[in-house]
């Protein structure tokens, strides 16, 4: 379906149910999954990252990282993931969470990406 889609890592690596989500939207062996690293804590950001890449890795996809700091720029991390998204020109941004209603929850990441962001952004609920 999706050629290239970006995957945010923030504070938390995302569950299995985001990750499975993620395989079904790659359309061939050429999609790629571009991993976002956002986290500014180093260690932290090692310890969940590292699975990610695995898990995308024996599934066969094509796993791209990059690394911004949350706070490149003095954007939120919704303004950095938005901003990579254009740059990048991605399919689809895709992101993990409790879900999103944009009439009473403005303030979340995932609901500020959905604002910002130039592509579909799917959050899969976790």
């Amino acid at each position: 379906m999706f050629s290239t889609i970006l995957l945010p890592l923030a504070s938390h690596a995302p569950d299995s149910g985001t990750l499975a989500q993620l395989k079904n939207l790659v359309c061939s062996s050429d999609g790629r999954v571009v991993l976002l690293r956002l986290n500014t804590d180093q260690a932290r950001e090692v310890v969940e990252f590292e699975p990610v890449q695995r898990h995308l890795d024996a599934a066969g996809l094509n796993c791209t990282v990059i690394e911004r700091p949350a706070q490149f720029s003095g954007d939120s991390p919704a303004a950095v993931i938005a901003e990579v998204a254009a740059e990048l020109n991605v399919d689809v941004i895709v992101m993990g969470g409790p879900g999103v209603n944009l009439e009473i929850d403005i303030t979340s990441t995932a609901a500020s990406v959905i604002e910002l962001a130039s592509c579909p952004v799917l959050v899969v609920p976790s």
